[in-house]
């Protein structure tokens, strides 16, 4: 009698449909455990992402402090230098020198890009 189920059917119809219910009933829950696995899962990856984005910017950060404050020693350097030969500052940045080279960039960037394209050939 132990092997019995508790519920027996008069027919075998109404049994089988018994158990395609029950069994509809466990891929339910299946299914619904699988699914607060997943969210689960989503929301440990959205955390991860949010500690690495984090980490990345306070990294960018401060890459960007630190080369600010080579240009700056560097920039102080320069001008205490300057500030000990005058006229040493820039020797090439007379005022035809600067004039000749913002011809010559404005030249190249309103040039077609044919000309420019046929340029670089020519030159290799």
């Amino acid at each position: 009698m132990a092997n019995q189920r508790a519920y027996r059917s008069p027919d075998p119809a109404s049994e089988a449909m018994q158990q395609a219910l029950e069994a509809e009933e466990r891929a339910r829950e299946a299914i619904e455990g699988c699914e607060a696995q997943a969210e689960a899962i989503r929301e440990r990856a959205r955390a991860d992402a949010e500690a690495i984005e984090d980490r990345a910017d306070r990294r960018i950060e401060w890459v960007q402090n630190r080369c600010a404050q080579v240009l700056e020693d560097r920039l102080a350097e320069e001008r205490s230098q300057a500030d000990r030969e005058p006229g040493a500052e820039a020797p090439w940045a007379d005022e035809e020198t600067l004039n000749q080279a913002g011809r010559e960039v404005a030249e190249q960037l309103t040039r077609p890009e044919s000309d420019r394209a046929a340029e670089k050939a020519g030159s290799a």
